[in-house]
């Protein structure tokens, strides 16, 4: 049988204008350029047009997953990898090439949602595990936190302030430090409300001024400089 192999050395590059193929493991000992005759890098990729530049990465036009791109260290568990699940771009850590992908831990859908430790992000950030920070959250006007699974309690601007509890259960507002007061502080100028559903006034505690009690709404008792005065009758 004739050998159709044929092996090429060369010190000086090798360039291919008409297509190179090589059906074993080829080796090359400097950069490679593609589209480009000065390669910078390893393998340098040029280009332009759509489509002229770019790596495909892919098993085939039937296939759901793509092939891996892997980051390696020279310590086996810190291998990193990207690759594509059904239009999924997803991120593994403890990859190692021609061996395992590794374990998933953050998902770029091509809807745009990102979900880090969880596969399916509904939200553009979805985080399944605890969150923690230096700096600050900061959400425009009519942004909300939505805590609880059917968005149990809120908080937000609007042009005031609000934090609204709208599932099941009580709104408590404690101080679990056994010295530790609750203090409710109202501006320089404003006053304290405390209302009921409906928006009638329970409670009024005045800047500089009185505090009142109120009975459906009407004023019963207010405190005043020298006292206090009742409406209606104290028993």
């Amino acid at each position: 049988m004739a050998n159709n192999c044929v092996k090429i050395t060369s010190t000086a590059g090798i360039s291919a204008a008409g297509g190179l193929s090589a059906g074993k493991t080829s080796y090359f000992a400097d950069k490679v350029g593609i589209g480009t005759n000065y390669p910078s890098t390893i393998l340098d990729v040029a280009g332009t047009g759509a489509g002229a530049a770019g790596i495909d990465l892919s098993q085939g036009e039937s296939s759901t997953i793509s092939n891996r791109l892997f980051f390696s260290t020279g310590t086996p568990s810190q291998g990193v990898a990207l690759y594509n699940l059904a239009g999924t771009l997803n991120f593994s850590t403890g990859a190692q090439p021609a061996n395992t992908s590794g374990d998933s831990r953050m998902y770029l859908t091509n809807g745009g949602n990102l979900g880090i430790g969880a596969s399916s992000p509904s939200d553009r950030l979805t985080v399944q595990g605890d969150i923690s920070g230096s700096g600050d959250i900061c959400l425009v006007d009519n942004g909300k936190i939505r805590l609880g699974d059917s968005s149990d309690l809120q908080l937000y601007h609007d042009g005031n302030n609000w934090i609204d509890a709208n599932g099941a259960g009580n709104l408590y507002l404690r101080n679990l430090n056994s010295s530790g007061d609750v203090i409710i502080q109202a501006g320089s100028s404003g006053d304290a409300y405390i209302k009921v559903n409906s928006g009638e006034t329970a409670l009024k505690a005045a800047a500089n001024g009185a505090t009142e009690l109120y009975y459906d709404d009407n004023m019963k008792l207010a405190t005043y400089s020298a006292g206090a005065s009742v409406t209606g009758n104290l028993s």
